[in-house]
């Protein structure tokens, strides 16, 4: 059962705070390959579970080791959606002791700069940012991204066939090198 490979807090939060009975079967499907690591693209009717199918098992592996900074971005292709996901990510991260930072157009240049020097474990942003981001001279990119262990890109049927698909393959590769 894919429910006792998570972390057992985590497991524990799942029955008390969000009193689930019993996993979806698109994360009870996902968990595993997740856990091992494993690239997946994730299909499933709208709230069908597929940010939990994401988060439930990163943040099981990132509490195995933890380390200091950002280890998982979130990609969306429009900050309209990190808006309407922040609360819930930022409750999942909660669940474990992790900090969500959201970076977009309107997040202020203040609060920016203090993630760039206190990177929190989860980074939900969109390309367009996460281009500013590495492109920015003044960001130390080697420091920030150098535990980065996961990347989730949110609606990527949205990045098919255009260039900000084009644009989204440029931006995984330069972070691979990170």
């Amino acid at each position: 059962m894919s429910f006792n490979l998570l972390d057992p807090k985590l497991r524990e939060k799942i029955i008390t705070k969000l009193e689930w009975k019993s996993l979806k079967p698109v994360q009870e499907a996902s968990i595993p390959e997740i856990i091992k690591r494993k690239d997946l693209i994730i299909l499933a009717p709208t709230a069908g579970g597929k940010t939990e199918a994401c988060f439930f098992p990163i943040l099981s592996l990132m509490a195995k080791e933890r380390k200091v900074g950002l280890r998982c971005i979130y990609l969306s292709p429009i900050k309209a959606l990190l808006n309407n996901q922040e609360i819930r990510i930022k409750e999942l991260g909660k669940f474990l002791d992790f900090e969500v930072f959201k970076w977009h157009g309107d997040v202020s240049r203040g609060k920016k700069e203090k993630f760039t020097i206190s990177p929190k474990e989860i980074l939900m942003t969109t390309p367009e940012s996460l281009e500013v981001m590495l492109c920015n001279s003044k960001i130390d990119k080697e420091e920030i991204f150098k535990n980065l262990e996961f990347i989730i890109v949110d609606e990527i049927h949205s990045f098919v066939e255009n260039s900000r698909g084009i644009q989204l393959i440029s931006l995984l590769e330069r972070l691979s090198k990170y």
